[in-house]
């Protein structure tokens, strides 16, 4: 949480906003993959990203976590291990009642009970 109050909170009081490229939704050892990207189409959304499998601790059972911020409604939807990190590409369906909403979309690593950092995958208008 201090992070997040000192380095994901941009601008002068009383015009404060969230800087959302700098938040942290976790952090931990599990490395991230190599460039991990974001794009939506219509109503889904595709991560993909290069396996690093073997590189450090990267391992090919590592699992991809995903969250996405709809901040026009200001509410969430998330996905945990939902693909290996072998696998290079995740698909997740977006609510249609979120059609012309902004959403941020993060995404870390997972290897069992140790997560890793997370991401910031970028800014979208659906």
């Amino acid at each position: 949480m201090g992070y997040n109050m000192k380095n994901g909170v941009g601008g002068t009081y009383p015009n404060q906003e969230v800087a959302f490229n700098n938040v942290k939704l976790g952090s931990g050892k599990t490395p991230l993959p190599y460039n991990p990207s974001a794009s939506v189409d219509s109503d889904t959304l595709t991560l993909s990203w290069a396996d690093n499998s073997g590189d450090g601790d990267a391992k090919e059972t590592d699992t991809m976590n995903v969250v996405v911020y709809n901040s026009t409604k200001h509410i969430a939807n998330y996905e945990l291990e939902v693909a290996a990190r072998t696998a290079r590409t995740h698909s997740m369906a977006i609510p249609t009642s979120w059609n012309g909403d902004s959403i941020e979309v993060y995404c870390a690593m997972n290897a069992g009970a140790e997560g890793g950092d997370t991401f910031y995958l970028g800014s979208f208008t659906l």
